[in-house]
């Protein structure tokens, strides 16, 4: 399930969509948020527009009263919903005793620079740690209470917030996946735990070739930066 929820991820990083929610377990969708400076990503795929959108909005839908338009894929299978502000949900319907909800985030090391370089591989180190609505106890607590497979992982391209739960768990995955991404608290003590592991994982990622050499590999196809960028 998890793995079909990371397939329809890859198709919302295509189409420009970076979000979803499967609230009676009956799909798999993703949540995300989208840059408008990577829009021609959506290029290539033909949707049929069924809702005509609002005017320009920065806040974050939380209704179902806020305008958006729905687009579906030439066969059907997956719809993209757009909101004014750029919020994208992605989903597919996928009847099954599982439900995956996905948030894809488009921050991955191919954009940054010499300032914030290692700030996507940090975040994913920060994920479900300490937030508003919950502490790291708390969210680790929650996590394990679900008993479904929960986890974050940062690439190139984005990074990515992943859950796959028993239905009537969704509602509980959706608040920490919201609250990781939405309302971190990068406290001083959990960021300088993680600093202390860098040494550690770079020397890790130069002791296993099949880790080591792609890394080398993009440094040397990539020389202005993008993908070149490391991903530690």
């Amino acid at each position: 399930m998890l793995c079909r929820a990371a397939r329809i991820g890859r198709h919302a990083q295509r189409t420009g969509s970076l979000g979803g929610l499967s609230a009676d377990g009956q799909s798999v969708a993703c949540f995300g948020f989208k840059n408008a400076t990577n829009s021609q990503r959506a290029a290539g795929y033909r949707f049929k527009s069924t809702v005509t959108p609002a005017a320009k909005d920065t806040s974050i839908p939380l209704n179902s009263k806020t305008q958006y338009t729905t687009e579906a894929s030439a066969d059907g299978k997956t719809l993209v919903t757009a909101f004014p502000n750029g919020l994208r949900i992605t989903s597919e319907a996928n009847p099954g005793h599982f439900a995956a909800v996905g948030v894809y985030v488009d921050a991955g090391s191919r954009y940054e620079d010499g300032s914030t370089s290692g700030y996507a591989h940090l975040m994913d180190r920060l994920a479900f740690r300490n937030s508003e609505r919950f502490t790291s106890a708390e969210a680790m607590a929650a996590i394990e209470k679900l008993g479904g497979s929960i986890m974050s992982s940062s690439s190139r391209e984005c990074i990515m917030y992943q859950a796959a739960v028993f239905p009537q768990d969704v509602p509980t995955a959706v608040k920490l996946l919201a609250d990781t991404t939405l309302r971190p608290k990068f406290l001083p003590e959990d960021v300088g735990e993680l600093q202390a592991t860098v040494p550690w994982e770079l020397q890790d990622v130069e002791s296993k070739a099949d880790m080591f050499l792609p890394e080398k590999l993009h440094e040397a196809a990539f020389r202005s930066g993008t993908l070149g960028n490391p991903l530690l």
